[in-house]
């Protein structure tokens, strides 16, 4: 079985302090696309998702964080965003932000996938949510939806839906397997982190560790 380390973090509870030593572990390709950002929110969660995954990768390989090379790559337009990879390390890494909440997930030696989003969901994400779980907005449990919701995202991640195939879900469980949920050929665990839903996709099965983040930044 395989297994999957989840470090996770609330934005509200870094310091200042905390937010301006991420960004000195930015490269310079990463800083000019900093600046490209609209917000300062979306600014502030790319520096602590690539900042974290630097600090995570270089903690289990025992090198410097600035020595860790992220390179990302959209299939669609060629362009220097999409699913990371870490160059020259035996190591598979995902990033995820919603909520106030960064996770970046990580595993040795199975692609991987993670997702999060917003809980209590916004009321315009309802519908979307629905369809997934072939309902009426008004009939859905909001845990229920958001968590399949993350599931959806994973699986675009891993390349096995289209960004806008939006159809319904279908799950099943397997024994002894825990809160593991498969769909669609692939395996989730899910867990609720202050105002989000955390979901981890894998290939095959896993169990996953779940950490914070914040202490990295801080020790």
């Amino acid at each position: 079985m395989a297994t999957v380390h989840l470090w996770v973090m609330d934005i509200s509870r870094l310091s200042r302090q905390s937010v301006e030593v991420a960004k000195t572990l930015l490269t310079e390709p990463e800083l000019r696309r900093l600046d490209n950002l609209a917000s300062a929110s979306a600014q502030e969660t790319f520096t602590l998702g690539h900042s974290l995954t630097r600090l995570v990768v270089g903690r289990e390989f025992h090198v410097p964080a600035t020595a860790v090379r992220i390179a990302q790559f959209c299939e669609t337009c060629g362009g220097a965003h999409g699913r990371p990879s870490i160059e020259g390390l035996p190591i598979h890494v995902s990033i995820a932000h919603s909520g106030g909440v960064v996770a970046v997930a990580t595993a040795r030696n199975s692609e991987i996938a993670v997702d999060c989003e917003e809980f209590p969901p916004r009321a315009h994400n309802l519908e979307s949510l629905g369809i997934l779980l072939s309902a009426r907005a008004d009939q859905i449990d909001q845990r229920f939806a958001v968590t399949r919701w993350t599931v959806h995202e994973c699986l675009v991640k891993l390349g096995r839906r289209g960004l806008g195939e939006v159809t319904p879900l279908h799950f099943n469980y397997r024994r002894n397997m825990d809160d593991l949920m498969i769909a669609e050929d692939v395996y989730f665990r899910s867990v609720l982190v202050s105002d989000a839903v955390v979901t981890v996709g894998v290939l095959e099965p896993f169990r996953l560790i779940v950490q914070s983040g914040q202490f990295l930044f801080e020790s």
